[in-house]
């Protein structure tokens, strides 16, 4: 079972179904319809009807993802420390 996962994680391309996983939860449906911020992943074909992606450009945009929920948590906080010192 490790070596299955750890061959998965070693892979360069990443199925729909895991790279939804990846970003949140999203649909496979939605990533492979390019909505959902998924514009510029490169779809790889693979066998038959299966279509994977690029495991470093899904593993980008999650960390682009989280890195814009900082800087907007960020932003919301000090927008909130201002608003408390005028009152």
């Amino acid at each position: 079972m490790k070596n299955a996962t750890k061959k998965k994680q070693d892979s360069r391309l990443v199925s729909m179904s895991d790279a939804a996983e990846m970003l949140g939860g999203l649909s496979p449906r939605t990533i492979a319809q390019r909505k959902g911020g998924t514009e510029h992943l490169t779809h790889v074909p693979g066998f038959g009807r299966r279509v994977f992606l690029i495991r470093s450009e899904v593993e980008a945009l999650v960390a682009e993802r989280i890195e814009r929920a900082r800087a907007d948590h960020r932003k919301m906080f000090r927008l909130v420390g201002k608003n408390e010192a005028r009152s």
